[in-house]
């Protein structure tokens, strides 16, 4: 991804001063250069596909599988709401259920960490997720759960502090 650190620091200058805060004071002289670096780093994978972080998945013979699901618990993952610019976080959980090909566990970590720098909906990181997984590996199924806290409830909402939001995604079989 091409960042205009220029413009985006350009544009950080601004809009400080649209909102009558003056971007020469002290505290705020490195501020657009301190908020375009965090935003390079939270849009780091917009637009990459999220199956690339996947990688060459490892084959496995017929039936080795047979039976067995592969979990990768509390994935920590940052990422940026589209309507307010303002981060969500928590965790995520995936699960699925291999027919002929497993990806190494760090494999996963990877696919939420990289999937999570955009800009975009929870719901949308559990069906990217699901869907990478999907296409790369072929599983029976896969559930993708993701428990976060998002900073725009937090900021606006006055009883908003702490409030986690679920989000269930499934595709293929049931693992129940």
């Amino acid at each position: 991804m091409s960042i205009d650190r220029e413009r985006a620091m350009r544009a950080v200058t601004e809009f400080l001063a649209a909102m009558g805060v003056d971007p020469e004071i002290a505290e705020l002289r490195r501020t657009p250069e301190r908020v375009t670096d965090l935003a390079a780093e939270m849009f780091a994978q917009a637009g990459a596909d999220p199956a690339d972080a996947l990688g060459v998945p490892m084959e496995i013979s017929a039936g080795e599988a047979e039976g067995q699901a592969v979990s990768v618990t509390d994935v920590s993952f940052r990422s940026i709401c589209p309507h307010h610019l303002l981060p969500f976080e928590g965790r995520v959980d995936v699960t699925y259920s291999p027919r002929r090909r497993l990806a190494g566990f760090s494999r996963i970590v990877k696919l939420v960490s990289s999937t999570a720098k955009r800009p975009q909906l929870q719901e949308r990181l559990g069906e990217q997720i699901a869907e990478a997984i999907m296409t790369v590996l072929e599983p029976r199924g896969v559930t993708v759960r993701i428990e976060a806290t998002h900073g725009c409830v937090e900021a606006l909402e006055p009883h908003g502090k702490g409030t986690k939001m679920v989000t269930v995604c499934t595709r293929g079989e049931s693992l129940n």
